[in-house]
């Protein structure tokens, strides 16, 4: 793993670790090129009372959409007098916040010379790492000992990148930062109030209980244990946590599907269904984009993965989207049985129901109707007798004047 140093420092470093003006844009650079470089974790030993600058929430956004993960002090405060409040960049919630503790894993709050500097705590710490007393390199070529936040946040940067590795070579790709630091927070040990708590976060970071969780695969489905149960909600006792045939781990990082719901895009077809039967994606309602959902296709005995929305091939005129749209068989010219085919049933000349055989319930089919009286009125002439009457008394029901009793039959 490659090493990168962009210095943002435009004076002599202070335990206070405080960065104005111009040094703010020159921070916002640094995110840029680091993201441009495609570096996996970034790790900022510096901060800010207020806003480092007005464009550091966008870099730092895109730098975590980039997949990187990124980490930064707490801060440093002077007890007498300082504020204790944790300092931008660590009040950004894509930005891991490490505080500091000490030889005896108490907080910090005896670094200095005389004891009087403290971690900065609050609402966003998220980890605590040793930061008193810590030996690291010098200037002039020198080795020492120092205090601060700033010696705390490069070992949860260290760790990630640990963790990076080691889940290159298990899985073959690295976690996302996400997953990283649900697997940080996870193994941490508890310090403190229960849980988390604003002086220690979610605990002091570890880095053996980190990487021994990567291997922990209790039901063989390739979504390690500490996942399954805090990130992904899955079961880690069930290795296919929805029942839709796929592997959670499967669902997670190949076909991207959601392990907990069997059918992701709620097409109606589970995704082991569209993945392994019909080769139709699970998480698009209609895989070809043809207009006609991938549910509706199978059902009709159409290929959802092929565009066929103008296709006919029952030869009732009307095209599979027109049936698809008026809810009828793609497949069989006369949907409903009277005696008129789809087509002709939609053609604004009948304009009848193609999936209700007596448009009118009347008691005579369309299909009788269209041959002498109305398929959409019950008394298409208007003499007070049904059609239906008319057909069984053989008047004519298209003629007001020719009732039943009247005499005289009607053969249209």
């Amino acid at each position: 793993m490659d090493l990168y140093i962009a210095n943002v420092y435009n004076s002599e470093f202070n335990l206070g670790g405080v960065i104005t003006g111009i040094e703010g844009m020159w921070v916002v650079e640094a995110i840029k090129w680091a993201t441009l470089q495609c570096v996996d974790v970034i790790s900022m030993s510096l901060g800010s009372i207020a806003d480092i600058t007005s464009g550091i929430t966008q870099v730092i956004q895109e730098a975590y959409d980039a997949g990187i993960i990124i980490v930064a002090t707490s801060g440093n405060y002077k007890k007498d007098g300082g504020i204790p409040d944790i300092r931008d960049p660590a009040t950004n919630a894509n930005v891991i916040a490490v505080g500091a503790i000490n030889e005896s894993k108490k907080f910090a709050d005896n670094m200095g010379e005389y004891d009087e500097w403290s971690s900065c705590y609050g609402d966003e710490q998220e980890l605590v790492a040793p930061g008193v007393n810590i030996r690291s390199t010098m200037p002039q070529d020198n080795y020492g000992t120092s205090d601060g936040t700033s010696f705390a946040a490069p070992m949860v940067a260290g760790i990630c990148a640990l963790l990076i590795e080691k889940s290159r070579e298990l899985f073959g790709f690295k976690l996302s930062n996400e997953e990283i630091r649900t697997v940080l927070v996870r193994t941490a040990i508890d310090l403190g109030a229960s849980n988390w708590d604003q002086y220690y976060g979610w605990g002091e970071v570890n880095a053996k209980f980190a990487i021994d969780a990567l291997e922990i695969d209790s039901d063989g489905d390739n979504l390690i244990d500490i996942l399954e149960e805090y990130y992904y909600y899955t079961n880690p006792l069930i290795a296919d946590s929805d029942g839709d045939t796929l592997l959670d781990g499967y669902e997670v990082y190949t076909s991207s599907t959601n392990p907990n719901n069997p059918d992701t895009d709620g097409d109606g077809l589970t995704d082991g269904e569209e993945e392994n039967i019909y080769n139709t994606d699970p998480n698009k309602q209609d895989t070809d984009a043809d207009g006609m959902p991938d549910l509706w296709e199978v059902d009709n005995n159409l290929n959802p993965t092929v565009v066929d929305d103008e296709g006919d091939p029952d030869g009732d005129g009307l095209t599979n989207f027109e049936e698809y749209t008026h809810g009828i068989d793609p497949q069989d010219t006369d949907t409903d049985d009277d005696g008129l085919s789809d087509g002709q049933e939609v053609n604004p000349v009948n304009n009848t129901n193609p999936t209700n055989p007596d448009t009118d319930g009347d008691g005579l089919s369309d299909g009788q109707e269209a041959l002498g009286s109305s398929p959409n009125d019950a008394d298409s002439d208007g003499d007070g007798y049904t059609d239906y009457e008319e057909f069984n008394a053989g008047t004519n029901p298209r003629d007001p004047t020719s009732k039943p009793g009247g005499g005289g039959w009607f053969f249209p």
